[in-house]
């Protein structure tokens, strides 16, 4: 087990530890209505919660300042904890036979392809009308192109290559059948460059009352976050913690934390179960949060525990977000948690900063009332509180040794509880590693558009993984159908048009030999003036006469275009030149 309990400073690297201490000055009214210092119930983020918002009380009671020398006691006695009755897992009609794409669509429905394919429809004109002039290559999409595009993006989280353009490559033992059906290259690219989700006309300017930092994947996280909760109903046990998007590019949020995998980087605040779904996220934003309060930490747990008032759940989280008098706030709003702390944090029993151990299982305990204060010997001295757990009823675990054996030492409840919950979200960031959606960009935006995606992903695998039988299912074996068959539609469209081009490209060698004649004879009349073909003003068509058969239509409009030009000018060029 890492020791979360050392004095080194909290796993969040960017926040120095006198931040921390800071918790010592807590913003919790401890003599006043406790439950006014979770956020009021007219908060914004009561939109986005919607239907999972519990029914909000009040509760007042007087609670003992823990620096009081009578506040521990070494009397260990069992804990009063509420029966957790509320219902929990799958919230929806789907059934185990139903296909990975129907619980896809549970997070992201159709209408928000819909959205996606007006939304990048429409920047396209603004960047067009910005720029004085219409980019040849691009032509409007519609929602399956959209949802063949997505398809494609996660695929090649699956199948990793040095660049997209190998994807498309004619090496047979590089280029990739599928994504060749699907659409070209240069389309992938375009709607790439064009992909948009908000209006920019709706955008309010920075500084203004109103401005939204997020306003570029608004939707998709108003979205996502309603639909994670609406689903799944939350388990008993829930844990905390912060989830890093890795990105080395200029973004005012971007964060250094040394202790984690993902070193540089966007963070997100998560409450995931130990499973790995995650219920609820928040991106941070430093200063610019409306998550604000004195200390960071509790104010996160805060917004992410509102749905979960006075329901009995139980939630994990590590020293950073872990106070005394943060717990038994907490408690006196209906949650019971267990986090480990710093044992210079305010209020923690001065007997147990320090103890004397002999050797590894050692422990010692303190008790208020339900809050339980553990000092524990593992590798070095780790401390836990909580209001989860009684303080009595060790019990064994193996320690692995080096060499590969194992020894058998004694853990407290509350440590147990710990380890066996505390990795939600450290799970849900293993799941996402395995196949992670996206490529490099220079755009921030689409880096927690990426991020979103992965966290939907995990939905249909995880519930799909509760559901069958024999509980083996893998990631990448359940995205692979979901994405085939998101993808196929806009493939057989693409199979469609390309027998449609092939027939316009024989129609188009049979109007050439119609015209043969013509051609030559105007291209002899051209000749007498010395070769020149500027005197046809038309680019396209003096290509065509350059060019002659050998000319390739890309496109329907390309045939059409072509035809009426090369028609139209040959009438025009023949009425002068047989005067």
């Amino acid at each position: 087990m890492e020791s979360n309990g050392d004095d080194s400073g909290p796993s969040n690297g960017n926040q120095n530890s006198d931040e921390n201490d800071s918790s010592s000055v807590s913003d919790i009214n401890v003599g006043e209505n406790s439950g006014d210092s979770f956020p009021s119930d007219t908060d914004s983020d009561d939109e986005v919660v919607g239907d999972t918002q519990s029914s909000l009380g009040t509760y007042s009671s007087e609670m003992s300042d823990p620096e009081e020398e009578e506040f521990w006691s070494t009397n260990l006695t069992s804990v009063s904890i509420a029966a957790f009755e509320e219902e929990t897992g799958p919230n929806h009609n789907l059934s185990p036979t139903d296909s990975v794409l129907q619980y896809f669509f549970l997070m992201i429905s159709d209408d928000f392809f819909n959205l996606l394919a007006v939304e990048t429809n429409r920047y396209a004109d603004q960047v067009f009308a910005r720029k004085g002039r219409r980019d040849p290559d691009w032509s409007p999409t519609n929602k399956r192109e959209v949802q063949a595009y997505f398809g494609l993006h996660i695929f090649m989280g699956i199948h990793k290559l040095p660049s997209i353009d190998m994807y498309w490559s004619q090496n047979r033992f590089v280029g990739i059948p599928g994504f060749k059906d699907t659409m070209p290259r240069c389309r992938f690219q375009k709607l790439t460059q064009f992909l948009h989700m908000s209006n920019n006309e709706d955008h309010v300017p920075t500084g203004t009352s109103g401005h939204d930092r997020l306003f570029k994947i608004r939707p998709l996280i108003d979205l996502t976050r309603k639909n994670f909760q609406r689903y799944n109903r939350p388990g008993k046990c829930q844990s905390i913690d912060e989830g890093m998007i890795r990105y080395k590019g200029n973004y005012f949020a971007k964060q250094y934390t040394p202790c984690k995998p993902i070193k540089r980087g966007l963070k997100v605040w998560m409450r995931c179960e130990p499973n790995g779904y995650t219920h609820d996220y928040r991106i941070y934003l430093e200063k610019h949060d409306d998550m604000k309060g004195q200390t960071l930490g509790e104010t996160v747990v805060k917004h992410l525990c509102k749905p979960l008032k006075w329901k009995g759940h139980h939630v994990f989280f590590d020293r950073f977000f872990t106070s005394i008098p943060f717990l038994q706030n907490l408690e006196n709003n209906g949650i019971y948690a267990c986090g480990t702390i710093m044992s210079n944090r305010r209020g923690f029993p001065a007997d147990l900063k320090n103890p004397s151990f002999t050797g590894r299982g050692d422990a010692e305990q303190r008790q208020h009332e339900n809050l339980v204060a553990t000092a524990w010997k593992d590798a070095k001295p780790v401390h836990i509180v909580s209001t989860t757990s009684d303080p009595l009823g060790d019990g064994p675990t193996y320690l692995r040794v080096p060499g590969g054996g194992h020894v058998l030492i004694q853990r407290p409840p509350a440590v147990a509880h710990y380890q066996e919950n505390y990795f939600g979200v450290d799970r849900a960031m293993q799941y996402r590693a395995k196949c992670p959606v996206g490529r490099q960009s220079r755009k921030y935006w689409k880096y927690f558009m990426n991020f979103i995606l992965d966290m939907k992903w995990i939905y249909p695998v995880i519930t799909i993984f509760i559901t069958l039988t024999d509980g083996q299912t893998l990631i990448s074996n359940t995205e692979c159908p979901a994405l085939d068959e998101l993808v196929r539609v806009n493939a057989k469209n693409t199979n469609a048009m390309r027998k449609e081009i092939e027939e316009l490209r024989k129609e188009q060698e049979r109007l050439f030999n119609e015209l043969s004649l013509q051609i030559d004879w105007l291209k002899s009349i051209l000749l007498q003036s010395n070769g020149d073909f500027s005197i046809i003003k038309d680019r396209q068509l003096r290509g065509l006469l350059k060019k002659g058969p050998k000319y390739r239509i890309q496109s329907k409009i390309d045939f059409i275009k072509c035809r009426e030009v090369l028609k139209e000018a040959l009438d025009t060029y023949t009425k002068r030149w047989c005067k």
